[in-house]
């Protein structure tokens, strides 16, 4: 069976803002932004968190973010394109054992579809292709990571792709701290990627790939953080 080679390309959004101003201008550089607006929208978080019981900490930038506690507990929701939602929806339950949960669309047309876990910890969400705005490819894209308990629950996950004549990578160590991962690439070429839990690691761990593919890492940040 031929196996799908993984990505270990770096996840980076070219001209994406920067992570520690969400109300940054469209198409600012990293460390630019509209102050006005940032001062604005912050002064109105600060009332916000005010009458919610006190202002939050402002936090101090480091490699990880500005260091905010905002309530947020998980991500609960990703929507995938697709060009099949019958065949993908299908696809999804066979090969992850999600359960349909939602679907919904037009007077007699099905355009999208929530598919959830057993014990509903998360939501995978499908939508028709032709009906998303610029009809997007994440062909070799891996969208969304899912997390395992342990290598062995990911080795166990290989052979029943196997079984399934499911397309896959081969286990994949991340290097130090960053735990082994599993790629399925769905029928859109979509890549769902599968983690073991993260080992030790430093608060900040950069990794860089060579011509060859092969990882070194490196512990100073190269974005440059407010």
């Amino acid at each position: 069976m031929t196996r799908a080679q993984p990505c270990p390309g770096i996840l980076s959004a070219p001209g994406s803002q920067p992570a520690d101003c969400p109300w940054a201008s469209p198409g600012a550089r990293p460390g630019q932004h509209s102050n006005a607006g940032c001062r604005q929208k912050d002064s109105r978080l600060a009332r916000w968190t005010s009458r919610a019981g006190g202002r939050h900490p402002r936090g101090r930038p480091t490699s990880r973010g500005i260091a905010m506690n905002l309530g947020f507990e998980r991500i609960l929701q990703v929507k995938i394109p697709v060009a099949d939602l019958q065949h993908s929806v299908n696809w999804y339950r066979r090969v992850f054992g999600l359960r349909l949960a939602w679907e919904f669309g037009e007077p007699g047309v099905v355009t999208g579809a929530v598919l959830t876990d057993d014990a509903e910890r998360f939501l995978i969400g499908l939508r028709r292709l032709d009906t998303v705005p610029g009809e997007p490819s994440l062909a070799g894209f891996d969208v969304v990571s899912l997390g395992v308990p342990s290598v062995d629950v990911l080795k166990a996950l290989a052979e029943r792709f196997d079984e399934l004549g499911v397309e896959h990578g081969p286990l994949f160590d991340r290097g130090p701290g960053g735990g082994v991962q599993l790629d399925v690439p769905d029928p859109d070429g979509t890549v769902i990627r599968i983690l073991s839990p993260f080992g030790e690691h430093a608060p900040f761990t950069g990794v860089e790939f060579g011509p060859d593919g092969a990882p070194t890492f490196y512990t100073t940040p190269h974005l440059e953080l407010d």
